[in-house]
């Protein structure tokens, strides 16, 4: 993706925007022009020339929706090791916050009791409109602005992801990933099937039907697993899969009425009342399902990228 380099880019609109408390260079004294005489005695002395205070250390804090044991945590840490190399009078300070639900509980709570926020996190897109209802951030427009670099810098991101960031016309955050619904499937169950990967609805069905191992009447082994977080977003590229998305393109049109989109819904449910390949009504909780997926409890999963 696009999102490259995505801390240090957010990171860089924090070194313009501090970067006005670091310390000028001090012009050296202009050297007076060789005369053939001293002047007479009236010459005044030159006044050294006022220099700016050194910069006041600053620590700001950055949230990032992860364990603290996941090993992006390490990869977050690299990228402030380099920052604060380069910016050594700021501290960034990051908190692994768990997921999105507990990043945004943690900092709408700070804003609500009046406590201060960090100065950024990570949060899902949709997050914006509550943080600019609460008047709890400003947009970048000014800061970026002073970039000389700046169309630039901003052609580097996908426009549908800056459209994201955008509102009012005027840009309230940075792109900074971009998650997609991924169908993971175990490549040494099906290559010990006999299988190929699927291509179709029809062959994604049989595969997972194929792929459900029985106890008598208990399952050892799923063939699929789709997971009940974030369920209109999973259940979206079924939708656009079948000829028809789920929202429209004014905040006020859905369509979950459209024989499309019905019949998505319809072979979502033939997963496990036909094919018997996934468990039946709402499944496990989101972080349950790459557990399942590893330890082979299950053969695919349809999850996040």
């Amino acid at each position: 993706m696009a999102k490259k380099q995505t801390f240090a880019i957010v990171l860089l609109v924090l070194t313009l925007v501090l970067g006005a408390c670091a310390p000028k260079a001090t012009p050296e004294p202009a050297q007076p022009a060789e005369t053939q005489a001293p002047a007479p005695a009236q010459t005044e002395e030159a006044l050294p020339a006022e220099t700016e205070a050194p910069a006041e250390p600053v620590t700001i804090q950055f949230f990032y929706p992860v364990a603290v044991d996941a090993p992006i945590a390490d990869i977050i840490k690299g990228y402030i090791a380099d920052f604060q190399a380069e910016n050594p009078d700021i501290t960034v300070e990051p908190v692994f916050s768990g997921g999105y639900g507990d990043t945004y509980t943690a900092i709408m709570t700070a804003i609500d009791g009046g406590a201060e926020p960090p100065a950024m996190a990570v949060l899902l897109g949709t997050a914006l409109y509550d943080l600019i209802n609460a008047d709890a951030i400003v947009p970048l427009d000014d800061y970026l602005n002073q970039m000389p670099d700046k169309d630039a810098y901003l052609g580097d991101f996908f426009p549908a992801f800056l459209e994201n960031s955008t509102y009012d016309g005027k840009i309230w955050s940075l792109p900074f990933q971009r998650s997609d619904v991924v169908l993971y499937y175990n490549a040494d169950l099906f290559n010990d099937a006999g299988l190929e990967p699927p291509n179709s609805w029809q062959s994604w069905a049989e595969a997972a039907q194929a792929l459900t191992v029985k106890d008598g009447d208990t399952v050892t082994r799923w063939g699929l697993e789709y997971p009940s977080g974030w369920p209109y977003w999973l259940f979206q590229p079924l939708a656009i899969g079948s000829g028809q998305n789920i929202v429209g393109e004014s905040d006020t049109e859905v369509y979950f009425d459209n024989p499309d989109v019905i019949e998505a819904v319809q072979f979502y449910i033939d997963l496990s009342h036909v094919y018997g390949a996934m468990p039946e009504g709402v499944q496990g909780v989101w972080g349950q399902a790459p557990t399942d997926f590893a330890s082979g409890q299950t053969a695919m999963i349809v999850h996040s990228s």
